[in-house]
């Protein structure tokens, strides 16, 4: 549906992006970072969220929008915790595999709990320890907006 302005979820839906989207999945293969930049409304968390579903491969996206200028650790943490809670559940499994083993995770179910104390998580501990991306190589693709 071309005028809905919420973000579009399927390739038909995007109008145009089809050597973008290309470009963006051969680039998965070997660049440890991707940026989707453009003018505001032009499609881009549209087109980001296409491109992570056609790359069939695990992934999580952090909506930072709303947080305040100088966040605190609790509010990023909280962040991080609802994006896990957001995987697709046939990811899910093989990333609590490997989340048991992080300080500060808590896996009840099918929910993602994260100690958002000073003793608790760290931040960049969950992405060093998930190693799902293509070939096995590089970790979780990871988008923030």
């Amino acid at each position: 549906m071309y005028f809905d302005p919420r973000p579009k979820t399927r390739r038909e839906d995007l109008f145009n992006r089809d050597d973008e989207l290309r470009l963006f999945l051969k680039a998965l293969d070997y660049a440890p970072l991707i940026v989707i930049t453009g003018l505001r409304r032009t499609g881009k968390t549209s087109f980001m969220n296409v491109a992570l579903k056609e790359s069939n491969l695990p992934h999580i996206s952090l909506d930072l929008r709303g947080l305040p200028y100088n966040p605190s650790r609790a509010e990023m943490v909280r962040k991080l915790e609802a994006a896990f809670n957001r995987i697709d559940r046939k990811w899910f499994s093989r990333i609590v595999d490997t989340l048991r083993h992080v300080r500060g995770v808590n896996i009840l179910g099918n929910e993602v709990t994260l100690d958002w104390s000073g003793a608790g998580v760290d931040l960049t501990n969950p992405f060093d320890k998930i190693d799902l991306g293509p070939k096995g190589g590089g970790t979780i693709p990871c988008s923030i907006r």
